[in-house]
């Protein structure tokens, strides 16, 4: 589960909410390569804010957001505006907010959002697997039913006497907005990984001891299972994009994974460096293919890391090799060896 904040107040805020899109934007460009699927949960404003943002990264065509799916859950999100957002303004001596501005009842902002969303989610022509499912609660005199959901279908009511604010404060496990949480999430682990991913039994001692550290995973009844790395298409999931390699992950990282479980089964010393590796097969050399397998080498090695296959540690004192580059350790986790891919 991941935090995202941005600033609100209840007046004055100087940064309107296409600007904190671009923050959300920025935040999740560096996150979507982490996952194999996202639930993005927005309550009130931060549902135009997730608009913003999932926008944005579509109009820089970010290539995980067309990797993943992706489900906005929002609870009341006012989609045609807030009634009084508009007093705002005429009280400009007391206080002036952007925020407001820009969901006056609608507006022009709003408006272009809706038509942007759907431009860029709502065809099912679209290569992004993006949707918004929206949440209401009864007693929100703040934003009305037909407000919180908006043009989008399968509007559903949270539980009875919510108002807008404790629509997304469950008391326990029993209320409906963590309940429909749960639905949706098993829903797209069903989706991503086959029905009943989630349901099924209790990894072994063995195999728990052999994935234990691999950092991808699902809830099932409080149990944290994580993801079998079972062939090359999800290794390259999780690895994500390089933006150093001059070859796409596709080429050089099966490769590598290659190369790096033969220096384990091949190589004898307690620490294993970067140097070594580039020597346990015989390569065509560098200056012949005409690409720097440093950073295809260092990507690769840092995927497996965050996964736990091995750890990465610098010598001290430093050492170098070649031009100047720096060694590392590699030290792999035996129990993990050899990474399935």
């Amino acid at each position: 589960m991941l935090r995202y904040g941005y600033g609100s107040v209840a007046c004055r805020n100087e940064v309107d909410l296409s600007d904190r899109g671009d923050g959300l934007r920025s935040f999740l460009s560096d996150q979507l390569g982490n996952y194999d699927g996202m639930i993005i949960m927005g309550h009130s404003l931060g549902g135009l804010v997730a608009m913003h943002g999932l926008i944005k990264l579509a109009k820089a065509h970010h290539r995980d957001l067309a990797r993943i799916p992706v489900t906005v859950m929002t609870f009341g999100t006012p989609y045609s505006g807030v009634q009084g957002a508009e007093l705002l303004g005429k009280m400009a001596f007391v206080c002036t907010d952007k925020q407001a501005e820009a969901v006056t009842l609608f507006n022009r902002s709003l408006r272009e959002l809706k038509v942007d969303w759907e431009s860029y989610f709502g065809n099912n022509e679209s290569k992004y697997h993006v949707a918004i499912k929206p949440f209401y609660g009864p007693a929100d005199l703040f934003v009305v039913q037909d407000n919180a959901c908006g043009p989008f279908p399968g509007c559903e009511q949270v539980v009875d006497g919510e108002n807008h604010v404790m629509i997304v404060k469950p008391s326990d496990t029993n209320h409906s907005a963590y309940t429909k949480l749960r639905v949706q999430v098993d829903n797209m682990t069903d989706g991503i990984y086959g029905p009943n991913f989630a349901k099924r039994s209790p990894p072994s001692f063995e195999e728990e001891q052999k994935l234990n550290s691999i950092n991808t995973a699902v809830r099932s009844d409080s149990i944290t299972k994580p993801r079998i790395l079972d062939n090359r298409e999800t290794l390259l999931k999780t690895c994500g994009a390089s933006s150093s390699a001059k070859r796409p992950e596709v080429e050089f990282v099966p490769y590598w994974v290659s190369v790096i479980n033969s220096l384990h089964k091949n190589r004898k010393e307690q620490h294993r460096d970067l140097e070594s590796l580039l020597q346990v097969r015989k390569r065509i050399p560098v200056a012949e293919i005409g690409i720097d397998i440093q950073p295809e080498i260092i990507f690769t090695l840092r995927c497996l890391e965050k996964m736990g296959f091995l750890t990465l540690e610098n010598f001290d004192p430093p050492r170098v090799y070649g031009d100047g580059k720096q060694n590392l350790k590699i030290i792999f986790s035996e129990s993990m060896m050899p990474i399935p891919y």
